[in-house]
């Protein structure tokens, strides 16, 4: 988002201060963007974790699409399902059949109870017949450490750095997008390893409902603009993303597709993911 924020802003003509607000899975940031004066001085980020926070909390105090407009759908990310090279799997198929002789013996490792890399194994699991154990961990490079040391054997992960997959220390199986990762062109989808599943890891950005049209459209303008920008887009692509570019309505359809497939996925698994008291 910062890549992006600058060269919008300098479309705007002024600077865009990029203020984080961690915490509760980003539901503090998304209630401090609801709450913003509607004035289109304030845009806030939206990601994957957005439709995944109200699939698992139902009682937030904020809807994904009322409270919100939709400026924009700048780009996505694919993850990508790896194993540890002791399984001897070189293939998805190869793994399904190597986790179903041996129940419960798999461990697969996530970035923490909820997350979307956890959901993406267990809709793996819901669809294949697999049971692997999920060791959630608080974040990727915590996950990656550990597959790398053979302590867990599977994870849904960003994609890696290649050398660990030239020197032989990971395997890669599928990438869960709806194309093949143009930084790992050789890698196929799960579609094409003929399951019949795509994750899609996207970024928006979206302002507090109330704010006048004149306003969204000027934002639209300067982030679609800048998300294209050819040195934007050299660098997003660099570090994995793929530039989507497009309208507001895009991202807003894409919330609800979401929404309900996350809800699927933890009502099938029969999921209990709510925070605690």
């Amino acid at each position: 988002m910062r890549i992006i924020s600058e060269e919008a802003g300098k479309r705007l003509g002024q600077p865009i201060v990029v203020d984080n607000r961690p915490g509760a899975a980003g539901r503090i940031a998304f209630d401090a963007l609801r709450q913003a004066a509607p004035d289109g001085y304030t845009a806030g980020y939206l990601s994957t974790s957005a439709p995944m926070l109200a699939a698992i909390n139902p009682k937030l105090p904020f809807d994904f699409q009322t409270n919100f407009i939709h400026v924009a759908l700048l780009a996505e990310f694919y993850g990508v399902l790896a194993v540890h090279p002791t399984l001897g799997v070189k293939t998805t198929a190869d793994f399904i059949a190597y986790a179903k002789a041996r129940p419960k013996e798999v461990s697969y490792g996530s970035y923490g109870l909820g997350s979307v890399n956890h959901l993406m194994f267990e809709q793996l699991s819901q669809i294949t017949g697999i049971s692997a154990v999920h060791v959630p961990y608080k974040g990727e490079s915590a996950t990656l450490q550990d597959l790398l040391a053979g302590r867990i054997q599977a994870a849904f992960l960003g994609l890696p750095p290649n050398e660990f997959v030239q020197a032989g220390q990971l395997v890669m199986l599928a990438t869960v997008g709806p194309n093949r990762w143009h930084t790992a062109p050789d890698v196929p989808t799960l579609r094409e390893a003929g399951l019949d599943m795509v994750f899609r890891v996207w970024s928006g950005i979206s302002v507090p409902a109330g704010t006048p049209v004149g306003a969204v459209d000027k934002l639209a303008e300067a982030y679609l603009a800048a998300v294209q920008a050819p040195a934007v887009r050299a660098r997003l692509e660099q570090i994995g993303y793929v530039v989507l570019a497009q309208p507001g309505k895009a991202l807003a359809e894409l919330i609800d597709t979401d929404l309900r497939g996350y809800r699927a996925i933890i009502e099938r698994g029969n999921l209990n993911l709510s925070p605690s008291p």
